[in-house]
């Protein structure tokens, strides 16, 4: 059903073939404006996938970033180099063109003046996990799961592959689908792996609509709400909490701005991920961003900056260097494997926990690396481990880490580390919403495919084991019955997931990837979120997320945070920040 348009006005409607995927290009003009302005949607017929960025009849963005670039040799006043720019605009002298010539010559800082803003609809939840994980520079926001009307149960008889989302499920299913062809799995097996992914997508929804019912209920008896305010803020509370039986393959939508410089290395970090639907995702993005000239005239606009979307090749180091780690660590008669459990077997409910990490900061990353091998590594054993390894031993991992890397070739995320670090052991819904905080490191155990590595059977299981975590309601006295229904409910779906992959194992062995395990997680799943700060984001964090109107999971994390870093560091004794109280009334229903 196409969306009613107010404002809007479709100008104009391209269908292209590129690179065996099929496109559809939108271009919509605002119909009572007349500033040039424009939207450029792309949609990916095939998964479905859409993308806008606005446009106009002038390179916006290359104009603004020029005009910065030019201060570098020019000992004009801004408003002079601006006029300079914006006559040689008028010349037809395309500043697009002059800025990507100065980048070529290597100075990539013109590619960071082009800010470009990108809407994604349709995707699942774990896209904007990865792109808000990988932004510095960068600003956005997810849609919250207390807005969106998408996760109602599916009707009797339909799909799940109708629905938006599940894009890893969907493409584990096509993969079946040919070893049907080819006579590897047969009509019954197929039809059973298919039954069990539906009935888990069912009993998902409707736990979630049960868990609306019993929250709200509960809710209304303990807290009293008198007033309509106070009754919208009790329907966010609740939604809030009925989230933790959401799936992270669930569909969304966000918007992502940053520099033309970043959004390259995103490309080149999709182009290189071995998960295809990421792939399928670069070439979208990389075509939104810098579309073929003919697809610019047809539709009459001009991207922002297309010439500054530059080195998106695939870049394989960091997946490279992880496989010679695992090598090293495996054949250098380190006693890691011996020394360091690895869980496997599922941990069910789990609590939510805060710990500091005291290791020096290159130890930190090291630690890291062995933990995106080994996601199920207790992690407490791993930096005890990396502690007390000899200096020669850590220069080996070092030079095993650092190989190829440099300016252009960037680091990923697990290397940024500091002197002020936590291990964040929370639900992925909380994770979520801390993983926005771009001012920190930040490194999520469990979710591999951020940094582009697929899921084998062996390291699915170990995410797996994680186990699940509850919103803190469900512990309150008076609140038995909640927590048991919901333990309940979890203990039955996770029963089945667990089923399902040992099932395609039994069925399919090794022959298929195993990262739509991801998207079967439930929000409540349990994961290791790193985060390391400098003094003044942690500062801004803890004050910012303890504040009544937030969740109180990640309230009581932020509190947790501060008690932590001032038992740690004295510099911070002075902080005294309120610990959330969850039988306050005024609390739970605040919405500042």
């Amino acid at each position: 059903m196409q969306p009613v348009l107010k404002a809007l006005t479709l100008e104009k409607s391209v269908e292209q073939n590129i690179q065996g995927k099929n496109f559809v290009w939108n271009v919509y003009t605002p119909t009572n404006m007349d500033h040039g302005l424009k939207v450029l949607q792309l949609i990916d017929t095939d998964t479905g996938v859409k993308l806008l960025t606005y446009v106009h009849d002038y390179r916006f963005q290359s104009i603004l970033a020029w005009s910065g670039a030019r201060h570098s040799r020019s000992e004009k006043e801004s408003i002079e180099i601006i006029d300079e720019v914006l006559y040689q605009h008028s010349e037809s002298i395309d500043a697009d063109v002059k800025l990507a010539r100065v980048y070529k010559a290597g100075h990539a800082s013109v590619a960071d003046m082009s800010e470009i803003p990108l809407f994604l609809d349709h995707v699942p939840m774990h896209v904007p996990l990865l792109f808000f994980n990988q932004g510095v520079l960068n600003s956005g926001q997810e849609k919250s799961t207390r807005y969106q009307k998408g996760f109602k149960a599916l009707t009797q008889g339909q799909s799940f592959q109708s629905i938006k989302g599940f894009a890893l499920t969907k493409n584990l299913l096509k993969s079946l689908e040919q070893k049907l062809e080819n006579k590897e799995l047969s009509v019954e097996e197929l039809t059973v792996l298919k039954t069990s992914i539906q009935e888990l997508l069912q009993l998902s929804t409707n736990l979630y609509e049960q868990a609306k019912t019993l929250f709200k209920n509960s809710f209304e008896n303990f807290y009293k709400p008198t007033s309509d305010k106070e009754f919208k803020s009790l329907e966010s509370r609740v939604l809030d909490s009925a989230r933790y039986y959401l799936l992270l393959g669930n569909s969304t939508g966000f918007m992502f701005e940053t520099t033309a410089r970043r959004f390259s290395k995103l490309v080149s970090l999709l182009k290189s991920s071995e998960i295809k639907f990421y792939n399928d995702l670069a070439i979208s993005l990389e075509l939104l961003l810098a579309p073929p000239s003919s697809v610019e005239h047809d539709l009459n606009f001009k991207a922002g900056s297309p010439g500054l979307i530059k080195h998106t090749e695939q870049d394989k180091t960091f997946l490279q260097n992880i496989n010679s780690l695992k090598n090293v660590l495996e054949t250098q008669n380190l006693d890691l494997l011996a020394t360091v459990p690895i869980v496997y077997d599922f941990q069910g409910l789990q609590d939510q926990e805060v710990r500091m990490v005291l290791n020096n900061e290159t130890d930190k990353v090291i630690a890291q690396y062995i933990a995106f091998i080994w996601p199920g590594m207790n992690v407490n054993a791993l930096l005890r481990w990396v502690e007390q390894l000899p200096r020669h031993v850590k220069t080996v991992l070092g030079s095993e880490i650092l190989r190829n890397h440099d300016h252009h070739n960037e680091l990923p995320q697990l290397a940024r580390t500091t002197s002020l670090s936590f291990i964040i052991q929370a639900s992925i819904g909380e994770i979520r919403d801390l993983n926005r905080h771009k001012s920190a490191g930040r490194f999520i155990q469990e979710m591999r495919f951020i940094q582009g590595s697929s899921l084998d059977y062996d390291t699915a299981r170990q995410v797996l084991s994680k186990g699940y975590t509850l919103p803190l309601y469900a512990f309150m006295q008076g609140f038995e019955h909640v927590k048991q229904e919901i333990i309940a409910g979890f203990e039955n779906y996770y029963e089945k997931l667990q089923a399902l992959l040992e099932k395609l194992h039994e069925l399919a062995g090794d022959s298929v990837s195993y990262e739509f395990i991801y998207e079967l997680l439930p929000l409540a799943h349990v994961a290791n979120l790193w985060m390391h700060f400098t003094p003044q984001s942690l500062h801004y964090l803890t004050n910012l997320r303890v504040r009544p109107g937030g969740h109180v999971n990640y309230r009581q994390i932020a509190f947790e945070i501060t008690e932590s870093v001032k038992n740690a560091k004295p510099f911070f004794n002075s902080l005294q920040l309120q610990k959330p109280d969850l039988y306050n009334r005024q609390e739970f229903f605040s919405r500042d």
